[in-house]
């Protein structure tokens, strides 16, 4: 147990893995206990360790970095043409269990990741297509593009091993509210921006000249139209002897439409640091992750609904927690892996 440190800061998520960074002390203990390699438990979540430097001795501390156990199935593909209509969180947990838990090579598994059981999350199925992408990758955009999140939970305390369950948010947006009047909010901060936004999509399919499948995904009319391009030609109509009809042809390309849309919206934030002295909402009782919440900024003249979709738990002197209320701009990787 390592209960002494300078810093923790920990970035939980609601559609992607989490991670963390901790500098403590540099001593023997703290070098073999912190390995890479190693796992450590935060929080009732078992994390993988993947960094451990010391920038300057003279200060005398490790840094110590790593990503959930999730974050591990960046390392396996979707070894196959995988091809199927269903619910999109059942096609995630399909995913993870062919390619990482119960894959046909033994090589590929992975113990440390289990998937909890199928619940029903979405309205109606869609036709998706995928092959060799990234497992990681993959549900996490299945989860930002369907609006369903995941969670890491911890089967025993002393093994590491992570059960992934999918999940969606609570609405508390008639019953939680953000704002610097109630004072359950010390900071703000702002951002605006629709330089990103795409809300139109051509979809181009299989077929070559004037033969090319081509659909439109959503709409938009004069300057407030945004047109986005995408070579959809790996989707294949016929793919390992099964064969879709037009209609479930069409659906592929429009999930695959708004799978690319979901990485082009437009950006609303107030962010700022949460009181979690004022008693109003407890933390992880009466909001989490994932939750939609009222946020309101008398200073910036705003009121809407946010979903919290990230919380940045940083403990030095005492916790401060920053939520993500909405999606944050694009990051340059973000936007080089689009290509």
């Amino acid at each position: 147990m390592i209960d002494q440190f300078k810093s923790l800061v920990v970035n939980r998520r609601f559609f992607k893995a989490n991670d963390f960074e901790l500098k403590l002390a540099l001593t023997m203990d703290n070098l073999n206990a912190l390995k890479v390699g190693n796992s450590v438990r935060i929080n009732g979540v078992f994390y993988y360790i993947n960094y451990a430097a010391v920038d300057d001795i003279a200060d005398g501390l490790l840094s110590v970095r790593g990503v959930s156990l999730f974050g591990l199935t960046n390392n396996r593909i979707v070894w196959e043409n995988y091809s199927k209509q269903a619910r999109p969180e059942f096609i995630a947990r399909e995913l993870i269990t062919r390619h990482v838990i119960a894959p046909s090579v033994a090589d590929r598994q992975i113990k440390q990741i289990t998937v909890g059981s199928d619940n029903v999350l979405s309205d109606s199925s869609i036709q998706f297509q995928n092959s060799y992408g990234i497992v990681k990758e993959v549900v996490e955009k299945l989860c930002e593009t369907y609006d369903f999140g995941f969670k890491e939970e911890t089967l025993d305390p002393f093994v590491p091993v992570s059960n992934v369950v999918f999940y969606k948010g609570r609405d508390l947006s008639q019953s939680v509210e953000f704002t610097t009047d109630a004072e359950n909010v010390l900071s703000e901060t702002y951002e605006s921006s629709d330089f990103d936004e795409k809300n139109v999509v051509l979809v181009a399919g299989e077929g070559e000249g004037t033969a090319r499948t081509l659909l439109t995904v959503g709409s938009g009319v004069g300057i407030d139209r945004k047109e986005l391009y995408v070579d959809a030609r790996d989707l294949q109509a016929e793919n390992d002897g099964v064969v879709m009809s037009q209609t479930e042809y069409q659906q592929a390309l429009a999930s695959r439409g708004s799978s690319k849309l979901a990485e082009y919206r437009p950006i609303l934030l107030l962010d700022g640091d949460i009181n979690v002295q004022n008693q109003l909402y407890e933390y992880g009782v009466d909001y989490d992750l994932g939750d939609t919440v009222r946020r309101s900024s008398p200073l910036f003249g705003l009121t809407y609904n946010a979903q919290i979709t990230e919380i940045t738990e940083i403990y030095e002197n005492g916790l401060q927690i920053v939520p993500t209320f909405g999606k944050r701009s694009p990051t340059l990787i973000d936007m080089i892996k689009r290509r």
